[in-house]
């Protein structure tokens, strides 16, 4: 009987011994094998302490699935506990946790390391304060937007790493649109009457604003749904669509949002918001594909666009000269979307 005992004894002994625990937390190397000075800690499993579990859980970063499950031997070692999380020792020297531990000292929650700072050449090669990396950003956007240089050639120039340049790049982009976006463009009807050309004035001296819509090519998506809702039958391609105003005298007044390319121009007048900006008295001029007479008749607005042939075998002289005058005057809102997709830096956002 005693020879059972002492061989049972040396097997369990030798369970012991060759029994090994390994830190389940992301990016912890603590192994029982090789940090003989650190303690291993099974996840709470009891009932009793599903919402500790929950927290263990969140705090290491791991999700139950067929890829992570939670066993007897998975564990959490001590490099993850603050000293204030155990017990005093035991007689035996055990370090216990305390109820209601959690883990909490991890590789991704220390301490952040200092934001790199723009550097650019200068008659002298200096580096930038933080105060002055605001404006240099700011410039660097700006030669982006006016000269349309490569973002590796920027990264040159600044002395900064490609992924940085992209990214203050979109920064600035997306901060300047809601700053400048929320200016109002749309000119009063007195500054309209000031700066408006003498062809306008002979006329159409009451003209408030001239349309256009643009479309901008985009990715066909995999969607079908969205490939239908996206299609223009005028490119005959996936496209998105924008509503384009400037005043008689050129200037961009009126920039809406951009919709879906099967959407029709009454529609995207009616969306974009363009109505409520109109007085009455107001007159529009548009291409004579704008089918919104009865919208802006509601709004006592007069359209002006090109005649129609309709019944007619051809057109009247008076129709002929109609069409001449406005394709002269509304041409200024075609080379106001010509310049906009034609420029060299905002074809590269």
């Amino acid at each position: 009987m005693s020879f059972f005992i002492l061989t049972l004894l040396v097997w369990l002994l030798c369970v012991v011994r060759t029994t090994s625990f390994h830190c389940c937390v992301p990016r912890c190397t603590g192994d029982s094998r090789y940090n003989t000075e650190l303690t291993f800690h099974r996840i709470p499993s009891r009932p009793s302490d599903e919402e500790i579990r929950k927290k263990w859980l969140v705090k290491i970063r791991r999700d139950e699935g067929s890829s992570f499950k939670i066993s007897s031997g998975t564990r959490v070692c001590s490099r993850h506990f603050s000293e204030e999380d155990y017990l005093a020792p035991d007689n035996a020297g055990r370090r216990m946790l305390k109820r209601g531990s959690v883990p909490s000292i991890f590789d991704w929650s220390s301490q952040p390391k200092s934001r790199r700072k723009i550097v650019r050449h200068t008659d002298r090669d200096t580096q930038t304060d933080e105060s002055e990396s605001d404006s240099c950003e700011m410039f660097m956007f700006l030669v982006r937007l006016k000269l349309g240089l490569f973002e590796l050639d920027l990264s040159h120039r600044f002395q900064i790493h490609l992924s940085t340049v992209s990214r203050k790049l979109n920064t600035w982009c997306n901060y300047l649109y809601f700053l400048l976006g929320t200016q109002m463009i749309w000119p009063s009807r007195g500054d309209v009457n000031t700066y408006m050309p003498q062809g306008f004035k002979d006329l159409y001296p009451t003209t408030r604003v001239i349309l256009d819509y643009t479309e901008i090519f985009v990715q066909t998506p995999s969607s079908l749904l969205l490939q239908s809702q996206l299609y223009s039958s005028y490119k005959s391609s996936t496209t998105l669509k924008g509503l384009i105003g400037i005043t008689p005298h050129g200037a961009v007044s009126f920039v809406s949002s951009l919709y879906s390319g099967c959407i029709s121009d009454k529609e995207i007048t009616r969306c974009s918001g363009i109505l409520d900006l109109l007085e009455p008295g107001d007159s529009v001029m548009a291409d004579k594909g704008f089918d919104i007479e009865t919208l802006l008749r509601a709004k006592r607005v007069e359209l002006n666009i090109p005649p129609f042939l309709e019944d007619q075998r051809q057109f009247t002289e008076a129709d002929v000269l109609k069409t001449k005058a406005i394709a002269s005057l509304r041409i200024h809102v075609e080379r106001a979307i010509r310049r906009i997709k034609e420029d060299q830096g905002v074809s590269f956002f």
